[in-house]
């Protein structure tokens, strides 16, 4: 804004008709998903629906327990963390997430396609992180990604199934801060 009286309604007209977005601005502030829908300016609180990712409204926020509970399903029990480095698999990058869907999703399903043609079609991805659900409700938000690979893969349900889902590497527009990185990652 450019402190022009004109400029701020042309903003508020903007948020008003959808074409421009509200997402949270500060890193590692932590938001529970009640907040964040309020800040993505979603008409209803859908946060008792959100308990993964959803998108809708040309965002999706991706809500992420770091460390799972041993007691959870087999089904939610994914691999989510930060990619490992190839050439030390002990050492982990602070750029690149690896994070998976929901099961049941395959690559031809319509929200694989909407993550994998993010980028083209101005969909909004926000990653927000919780080391374990003893944080309580809160998540760190991470910032904003941009899915960069995916695959199709499997996982077992607690019948010892296996049901698809998709495995996405998500990229952060900017490294983590090394002390909430260690945090996570230690």
């Amino acid at each position: 804004m450019d402190g022009n009286v004109n400029g701020r309604i042309k903003c508020t007209l903007a948020n008003w008709t959808g074409l421009a977005f509200k997402i949270p601005r500060t890193l590692y502030q932590k938001y529970s998903r009640k907040d964040v829908c309020r800040i993505l300016n979603w008409t209803k609180d859908d946060s008792s629906t959100v308990y993964g990712y959803r998108i809708k409204y040309h965002t999706c926020p991706i809500f992420v327990t770091y460390e799972k509970s041993e007691d959870i399903a087999n089904s939610t029990k994914y691999l989510d963390e930060f990619e490992k480095i190839a050439i030390n698999p002990t050492v982990y990058s602070n750029k690149i997430f690896s994070w998976m869907t929901r099961s049941k999703v395959k690559l031809e399903s319509s929200e694989s396609q909407e993550l994998i043609h993010a980028r083209e079609n101005g969909l909004k991805v926000l990653l927000f992180l919780k080391k374990s659900d003893g944080e309580g409700s809160d998540f760190y938000y991470m910032g904003e990604v941009t899915p960069v690979a995916w695959k199709e893969t499997t996982i077992l349900n607690d019948k010892k199934e296996s049901r698809p889902i998709m495995n996405f590497k998500l990229e952060l527009k900017q490294e983590v801060r090394k002390d909430i990185f260690d945090y996570f990652t230690a």
